[in-house]
C-alpha cells in the first residue's frame, strides 16, 4: 500500500473529503491522484494539519493509524484544585499552630509542677 493510499484511508476514516484535505493542506487537487509516495515536506504539512495521524503509520503502514488521545489539562478544574489544596494547607497550618500552643502550655504547666 502506498503512502497516498494510506492518506485516503485516513480521510475516509475521519470522514474528511479530498476537497477538505486539499483546502486544509494547500496541496493541489491532483496530489492524491498522481504518484505513490510523498516527500518529507508534504508529510510535515499533513501531520501538522492532522496531528492525530500516526506519522509512523503514514510512512510504513505499521502501527495504529490514529495516535492515542492526549488530553489537555482543564485549566478551570486545575485552578479549582489549586484553590482546594491551598485551603487544606491553610487548615493544616492552623491545626499545627494549635498543637504548638497546646504543647507550649503543657510544657509551662509541667515545668511549674516540677518546682
Amino acid at each position: 500500500m502506498t503512502t497516498k493510499e494510506r492518506i485516503k484511508i485516513f480521510l475516509k476514516h475521519r470522514k474528511i473529503s479530498e476537497r477538505q484535505f486539499y483546502r486544509s493542506t494547500g496541496f493541489s487537487n491532483s496530489f492524491l491522484a498522481t504518484g505513490k509516495h510523498i516527500g518529507t515536506d508534504k508529510a510535515e504539512i499533513i501531520i501538522s494539519t492532522y496531528p492525530e495521524m500516526n506519522l509512523y503509520w503514514l510512512i510504513t503502514g505499521k502501527g495504529d493509524m490514529i495516535l492515542p488521545v492526549v488530553l489537555e489539562p482543564d485549566k478551570d478544574k486545575e485552578g479549582e484544585l489549586i484553590k482546594e489544596l491551598r485551603l487544606k494547607m491553610f487548615e493544616l497550618e492552623v491545626r499545627l499552630d494549635e498543637c504548638r500552643r497546646k504543647n507550649e502550655v503543657k510544657n509551662v504547666n509541667d515545668s511549674q509542677f516540677q518546682k
